[in-house]
C-alpha cells in the first residue's frame, strides 16, 4: 500500500464544507466522511433511517443469520488509548480505547438504528482508528487522527451526548453502551493488520470501489450491493441551479464557459457503481467526487437534467460510497443478520479478529 493512499484516504469530505475541491485537502477525520457534519441537526436528520423495514432479505445478502464469533483470530494494539487532535479545542487529548468506540457510535450512528448495526459501526471505527494509529506517517501535531468533539464528527464525549439527547440521553447512552461493549473486542483485519475501514450514510445501491474515490484499489473496499438503501429516507435528492448560481458555484475553479449553457457539463465516466468518476467542466475535466464537493451536492452518484434555463442534479444516496453503508447494515440487522456477517458483506475478504491492547 503507497504511503500517498495512506494520506489520502485518512482525509474526510465534510458535505457542508462545500469550498474544498479535492479529497487531498481538509484534515484527518475518519473516512466516514459526512455522517454528523451539522451540529445543529439531529443525529437522525444527518443519517435517515430506513423509510420501512421489508420482511424479506434481498438475495444480495447471502449470509446466515446465525451469529458467529471469531475463531483463532487475533490482534494485539501497543496501547489502550489514542492520541486524538479535536479540531474543535484546538488541543490533543488521549481518549481511552473503551471511550472512544463509544464516543464514536455516538457521534456517527443514531441510537434508533438496530444494536447489531451500532456494533459493527463500533467496529469499524474502532479498525479505523487502529489503521491511522499504526501509519509511519503521523499528523504534524503527533496525533494519530482528527475529530471534532463540538461537532460531533468522528467522536463526542459523554456531556457532549448528554447535550445531545437532553432528558433522554440515559436511554440512549445505555442502548451506545451496550452496542459498544461488544464492539471494543473486535476489529476488521485484512493479512492481520487492522484495515482502513471506511463508511458513509447511504450508498447509491451499490457501494463505491476504493479506487474510484481515494485512486488505489484495496481487495476489502470493492463494490459490493446495498440495494436496502434505496428504501432511505432522502435517498434521493434533488437540487437546482440557475445558470448564475452555477457559474458562481464553478468560479472556484475558473473555467471558460461558452455563452451556450448546454456546453457547460458533460457527464463522461461513471463507476459500475453508478458514481460519476469524470466530469467536463467547460473546458476542464475533473472527478466527479471533487464536483461533488463543489456543488455540496450529497454523493456523486448524480444525474444532469435540464429544466428550463435550470441546472437540476438528482442525487442517488449520501456519501462516497466506499465500505459499510449504516443504513444498509441497519437493514441488515433488522432482518436478523449479526454484526460479523454485516461487516463481513461490506469489508469483502476481511476478518473479524478479536482486539486486545498492551495497556
Amino acid at each position: 500500500m503507497s504511503k500517498d493512499f495512506l494520506a489520502i484516504i485518512s482525509l474526510t469530505l465534510v458535505v457542508v464544507a462545500v469550498p474544498v475541491l479535492s479529497v487531498f485537502q481538509s484534515n484527518n477525520l475518519a473516512v466516514a466522511e459526512e455522517v454528523s457534519s451539522s451540529s445543529e441537526s439531529s443525529v437522525s436528520e444527518v443519517l435517515p433511517t430506513l423509510l420501512e423495514v421489508k420482511s424479506v432479505v434481498s438475495e444480495e445478502f447471502s449470509v446466515s443469520t446465525t451469529r458467529t464469533e471469531p475463531k483463532n483470530n487475533s490482534y494485539v494494539f501497543s496501547r489502550d488509548y489514542f492520541k486524538v487532535y479535536d479540531k474543535g479545542s484546538e488541543k490533543i487529548i488521549n481518549v481511552s480505547v473503551d471511550d472512544y468506540v463509544l464516543g464514536a457510535i455516538a457521534a456517527e450512528m443514531p441510537s434508533t438504528f438496530h444494536r447489531e448495526a451500532l456494533i459493527a459501526q463500533g467496529i469499524s471505527a474502532l479498525s479505523y482508528a487502529v489503521f491511522n494509529a499504526n501509519r509511519a506517517e503521523a499528523l504534524p501535531n503527533g496525533a494519530d487522527f482528527e475529530v471534532n468533539i463540538s461537532k460531533r464528527q468522528g467522536y463526542i464525549t459523554e456531556d457532549r451526548i448528554k447535550e445531545f439527547y437532553g432528558d433522554s440521553w440515559e436511554y440512549h447512552y445505555n442502548k451506545i453502551k451496550d452496542a459498544a461493549e461488544v464492539a471494543k473486542k473486535y476489529v476488521m483485519t485484512y493479512e492481520n493488520e487492522p484495515i482502513a475501514a471506511a463508511y458513509h450514510a447511504i450508498s447509491s445501491g451499490d457501494t463505491e470501489a476504493s479506487e474510484n474515490v481515494w485512486g488505489e484499489a484495496l481487495p476489502y473496499l470493492s463494490a459490493v450491493p446495498s440495494s436496502s438503501d434505496i428504501l432511505a429516507k432522502d435517498y434521493s435528492t434533488t437540487v437546482i441551479f440557475s445558470p448564475e448560481e452555477l457559474k458562481e458555484k464553478l468560479s472556484i475553479i475558473k473555467p471558460k464557459l461558452l455563452p451556450d449553457t448546454d456546453t457547460w457539463l458533460e457527464i463522461i465516466s461513471r463507476s459500475s457503481s453508478g458514481y460519476v468518476t469524470e466530469i467536463r467542466v467547460g473546458n476542464q475535466s475533473m472527478s466527479g467526487l471533487d464536483f461533488r464537493n463543489i456543488l455540496g451536492l450529497r454523493s456523486s452518484a448524480f444525474t444532469i437534467t435540464r429544466q428550463g434555463k435550470a441546472f437540476v442534479f438528482t442525487v442517488n444516496g449520501y456519501g462516497h460510497g466506499v465500505g459499510l453503508s449504516q443504513n444498509g447494515a441497519d437493514y441488515m440487522a433488522r432482518q436478523g443478520i449479526g454484526y460479523k456477517e454485516i461487516l463481513e458483506h461490506y469489508y469483502k475478504g476481511a476478518t473479524l479478529s478479536e482486539f486486545s491492547t498492551k495497556g
